[in-house]
């Protein structure tokens, strides 16, 4: 897989009613350039999940595999990401590079899990459990992180703005 696979993948609707994306799935022994380049919802009501699985199964990952994964909606009622997981044996750089969430209300987790190679106190294994709250706090594992220690994740860069 030597090119994108996905370059652009965008939903731009006043009512999301049903999963706009069900599964998304790549599996290869080799990624050499970033899978998913760019991951955009855009939408005034997401009623349901957004995403339900984006899944990458990969021997190597030389590149990040998802580049930038951003959500902008006035309400999110459910889940936007139920599950965004990255297997492979090598992860040579990270593997989201952004995270992004604009929103004015979240009414549930926005992220439900994901998993990192990436190395720190927060992990649990590799794997590890992001909360958005009402107060814009992250839960990660049993420790709530305020903003000012998102870079205490090893990620490239989290980002949450309200409004």
């Amino acid at each position: 897989m030597r090119v994108p696979t996905v370059r652009s993948l965008t939903v731009k609707s006043q009512f999301v009613r049903v999963p706009t994306v069900r599964s998304l799935t790549v599996k290869s022994q080799f990624v050499r350039v970033p899978t998913v380049r760019s991951l955009t919802v855009k939408s005034q009501f997401v009623r349901v999940p957004t995403v339900q699985s984006l899944t990458v199964k990969s021997q190597f990952v030389r590149v990040p595999t998802v580049q930038n994964l951003t959500v902008k909606s006035q309400f999110v009622r459910v889940p936007t990401v139920q599950s965004l997981t990255v297997k492979s044996q090598l992860v040579r750089v990270p593997t989201v590079q952004s995270l992004t969430v604009k929103s004015q209300f979240v009414r549930v987790p926005t992220v439900y899990f994901f998993r990192t190679k990436n190395s720190g106190s927060f992990l649990l294994g590799n794997q590890f459990q992001i909360r958005l709250n009402s107060n814009l706090s992250v839960n990660v594992g049993t420790h709530t992180l305020k903003p000012s220690e998102f870079s205490d994740l090893n990620l490239s860069s989290i980002v949450f703005k309200k409004g």
